[in-house]
C-alpha cells in the first residue's frame, strides 16, 4: 500500500473511533437543562432572613476581627491571613443576606394599602379667546 492510503484508512479509522467515543464524554462537558416541570421551583418559597439574622450568623466573624486587631505588633503579622479570611467571610455573609433579602421583597406579594383611583381634574386655560361681539345694528 501507498502512503497515502495507509493516512486515508489511518484518518477513517480515527473518526470512526472518535465519533464513537466522543459524544459519551461531551456529555459530561454539556450544560444540563432542567426539566420544564421542576417540583423544585414549583414549591420553593422565599422567605426573609430572620430579624437577628446579621447578630447570629455575620457578627461572630466581626467580632474575631476585632479581637485579632487588639493584639500587639508582634503578632499581628501572624494572624493577618486569619483576619483577611474572616473579613471576607463577612462581606459574604452580608451579602448573603442582602441577596435573601432582595429574592423575598423581589418574590413577595406584598399587599398595599387600598387606594381610591386617580382624579383627572378638568383643565380650562385661564385665558379664554375673546369673541367679538357684533353690534345690533351690523356695525362693528
Amino acid at each position: 500500500m501507498t502512503l497515502k492510503r495507509i493516512a486515508v484508512l489511518f484518518s477513517a479509522l480515527s473518526i470512526l473511533l472518535a465519533s464513537a467515543v466522543l459524544p459519551v464524554q461531551a456529555k459530561w462537558f454539556a450544560k444540563k437543562i432542567p426539566p420544564e416541570n421542576d417540583p423544585v421551583q414549583q414549591v420553593q418559597t422565599f422567605q426573609p432572613p430572620p430579624e437577628n439574622a446579621m447578630t447570629l450568623y455575620c457578627d461572630p466573624f466581626r467580632k474575631e476581627v476585632a479581637v485579632l486587631n487588639q493584639k500587639s505588633w508582634v503578632h499581628k503579622p501572624f494572624s493577618l491571613p486569619r483576619r483577611l479570611w474572616l473579613m471576607n467571610e463577612y462581606k459574604e455573609c452580608t451579602n448573603e443576606l442582602m441577596t435573601q433579602e432582595h429574592q423575598y421583597l423581589k418574590h413577595a406579594d406584598i399587599e398595599l394599602p387600598p387606594s381610591l383611583p386617580k382624579m383627572k381634574p378638568v383643565v380650562q386655560p385661564i385665558n379664554q379667546p375673546e369673541v367679538k361681539q357684533e353690534a345690533p345694528n351690523g356695525n362693528l
